[in-house]
């Protein structure tokens, strides 16, 4: 990690503030006398060349880190340039020509977001790629006298849109801790249908290491709706600890046909030091744990002498709910997030609770870092409108009565 992503990523935890970084522009040369193939065919394969990853600051583990995608494919008719042999290299919701893609330090998904930052076109008449207005974003001018807006393209445009939806979450949770105000971004953020169909094909990874988590929705990220549920904690936690909070399942959420999900967003801080190759001096990780009490899931998960039984430790069995991304690939980055999904209607047995287990494994990190702090958010949603509001929050309400200090708050 470069001296300058480490200071930023320190900055970020010491003054617990959003950072929000551009991953950084890339400009495709095909080597090939800049034919239309080169540009238009190799699109978007070239984006997870080892020469298109995100370049520094991009790779800081606690700031976040923003790609870009296409808003527009239209040059309408009789603009400038416009012919047949004028094509947009992206369609519409397609990962930007020039963002640039991850993984970041020890495979983290990187970057965490994607937000509108244009598109670009290749001229066939002038063989070379070509900046339009009609596919940039429009932006004010640093020249305001002369002209109050311009247009361009960039992730550089992009990063400010997240820190706009950032800075407007500040207004409805302005006690939050910058970790709650990652993760509720990260819980929010879908990525676009398009990018999903151009990327899929180029392997499992692809659409993590363009778009990451996708793009965020202020909207979802602030507020809950009857079939959408967003329950939230702020905590800090022991070294080598983990901690446990219960997640209520109604029974409608169970018995009503359609698709049901369970999404899990996790945001922390460690201490980083960019001369060690152990980057983080902690690691943090989350389960989510059906079918079992709340006492089995403790055993399950504590740390056990040398003289005391093996357990079942939970994992990888029908009792530990498989998410998409899965452990191994979100667990390199201090902002992670996955889904658990059921289209068909889940047993009975599996209780109506669930449990997220939230683990903390120390590295490097000394006596004076802990605790480590952290943000937990669980977004239980139903595709068939069915009202979860109601009966979540009267049971996170007696929640907090009974054991005020534990839990979740409800949004």
């Amino acid at each position: 990690m470069s001296p300058w992503a480490s200071i930023l990523d320190t900055l970020a935890r010491e003054l617990d503030v959003v950072v929000v970084v551009s991953a950084g522009n890339y400009t495709h040369d095909p080597g090939d006398g800049n034919s239309p193939d080169g540009h238009l065919q190799d699109y978007p394969t070239y984006l997870l060349r080892d020469a298109a990853r995100i370049i520094e600051p991009a790779t800081g583990s606690i700031v976040l880190t923003v790609g870009a995608f296409s808003h527009t494919a239209n040059v309408p008719a009789g603009s400038s340039g416009a012919s047949v042999a004028f094509r947009p290299i992206a369609q519409e919701h397609e990962p930007s020509p020039f963002t640039r893609s991850g993984p970041g330090l020890g495979d983290a998904i990187k970057p965490e977001l994607c937000e509108v930052g244009g598109n670009i076109a290749y001229d066939g008449v002038l063989r070379r790629v070509r900046e339009v207005r009609e596919l940039s974003v429009v932006s004010m001018n640093r020249e305001y006298l002369a002209r109050l807006f311009t247009t361009d393209v960039g992730t550089s445009l992009a990063a400010p849109k997240v820190a706009h939806s950032a800075a407007r979450l500040y207004e409805s949770f302005p006690n939050a801790s910058a970790n709650l105000i990652r993760a509720l971004l990260a819980s929010s953020a879908r990525v676009p249908n398009a990018s999903e169909t151009a990327l899929r094909p180029l392997g499992p990874g692809a659409v993590l290491r363009v778009c990451g988590y996708g793009r965020p929705d202020l909207e979802l990220a602030r507020a809950s709706d009857e079939s959408r549920v967003v329950l939230y904690a702020e905590s800090n936690i022991a070294l080598d600890n983990f901690h446990i909070y219960e997640v209520p399942i109604p029974e409608e959420f169970v018995q009503e046909n359609g698709t049901r999900q369970i999404t899990v967003a996790l945001a922390y801080d460690p201490p980083v030091r960019h001369t060690r190759f152990d980057y983080l001096g902690v690691k943090m990780s989350f389960r989510l744990i059906r079918g079992r009490s709340v006492d089995e899931v403790v055993e399950a998960f504590r740390q056990r002498g040398r003289e005391e039984p093996e357990v079942d430790r939970l994992t990888s069995t029908s009792f530990d709910c498989p998410m998409e991304p899965k452990p191994t690939v979100r667990e390199g980055g201090t902002l992670q997030r996955a889904t658990f999904t059921m289209k068909r209607r889940p047993s009975t047995d599996y209780g109506d609770t669930y449990y997220g287990v939230v683990r903390c494994e120390k590295k490097w990190a000394r006596a004076e870092h802990a605790p480590q702090r952290y943000a937990v958010v669980v977004v239980i949603e139903h595709s068939e409108g069915v009202n979860l509001y109601e009966r979540i929050s009267a049971r996170v309400r007696e929640r907090i009565r009974v054991r005020p200090r534990t839990g979740f708050h409800g949004l």
